[in-house]
């Protein structure tokens, strides 16, 4: 998501997502459950669990471990299971509006979208993001997004978040990070962005998600780097599925339910600002957003369907895990 312009596991020789959960579970092949009534495929047109996945009693004592997929030496530092019936506010606060009071109508991207608290909420231990046809704002649709900034913010680790996105057209939900001061950097894009998840783009579909990093000089010369890259299992976006990326000094690599899809290196990204830094900008601290934007650049301009009323977003948790000292 361009900024200011822009469960459960089955191991059966590989992974595959239960879409009932999010929760990391392991079988070997001659340990597989029996009962049929868990589906691994589920219908592109179905409609979303509002159920919190369970965790599963082989995990339940060991939830500050690492997945087995990135460095053991991780541990557990942050995470917001959206337990509750409100969004914590020492976690996260809520944006509003258009951009405009930034000077950026459109939040850079030409979206469509007002943002406002009434389309956040937090029910069955589930994050919900609303996307609705409102006229808010000058703007015939409205929607949420929120962020961590100047509250959890870190240099490196493991990000992960599991996440179930609408199929409607024009929808592009994001899961992202941005500097907690960009001023180290001197703005955007050379203060860097790392686009942990995005979908709905132009040239996606509900197969696929985008990764991406945005960095080099300030806009209009920032750089990006990234690729789409498909769901494992033949998934879909509004299927349950764990979305992360490693961030050391060296990499940035990106991970859908486990599987490492996309690596970018620190010979590829830079920044302007410190040429001769080669982990610059992304060794400073960075921040956590998640939103349901309506058309923009990256879906190529398109406007919701005559029929769409509303589509929602839903997150089970975020999760940071970093070294340990």
């Amino acid at each position: 998501m361009e900024f200011f312009k822009k469960s459960r596991l089955i191991m059966l020789n590989t992974f595959i997502l239960l879409l009932s959960s999010c929760t990391v579970e392991f079988y070997s092949s001659t340990d597989l459950p029996n009962s049929t009534s868990d589906s691994i495929s589920e219908s592109l047109d179905s409609k979303p669990s509002v159920e919190k996945p369970s965790i599963s009693e082989d995990n339940s004592t060991n939830l500050n471990q690492p997945p087995s997929y990135i460095d053991q030496r991780y541990e557990l530092k942050f995470e917001d299971q959206f337990d509750g019936t409100s969004l914590n506010p020492n976690y996260w606060n809520i944006e509003y509006g258009t951009g405009a009071q930034y000077g950026l109508n459109g939040w850079g991207n030409n979206e469509l979208e007002y943002y406002q608290t009434d389309n956040v909420s937090v029910e069955n231990g589930l994050l919900k993001i609303t996307a609705k046809r409102e006229y808010q704002g000058g703007k015939n649709f409205t929607s949420g997004r929120i962020q961590t900034k100047e509250k959890i913010f870190f240099t490196y680790g493991y990000f992960e978040a599991c996440i179930m996105m609408p199929t409607d057209r024009a929808m592009w939900p994001a899961f992202w990070l941005l500097p907690n001061n960009e001023n180290i950097y001197g703005g955007w894009a050379s203060s860097g962005e790392i686009d942990i998840m995005e979908a709905g783009g132009k040239n996606m579909d509900a197969h696929t998600v985008g990764n991406t990093l945005h960095f080099g000089g300030n806009w209009p010369n920032n750089k990006h780097e990234g690729k789409s890259n498909k769901i494992p299992g033949n998934g879909t976006i509004n299927q349950f599925h764990m979305y992360g990326a490693e961030w050391t000094s060296e990499y940035i690599a990106f991970y859908i339910d486990g599987t490492r899809v996309y690596e970018i290196t620190n010979d590829i990204y830079y920044s302007s600002k410190a040429p001769n830094n080669p982990s610059a900008p992304f060794d400073v601290d960075f921040y956590i957003l998640l939103n349901l934007a309506v058309g923009g650049d990256y879906t190529g301009g398109v406007t919701p369907t005559s029929s769409f009323s509303s589509a929602d977003m839903y997150v089970d948790y975020v999760k940071v895990y970093q070294l340990k000292e």
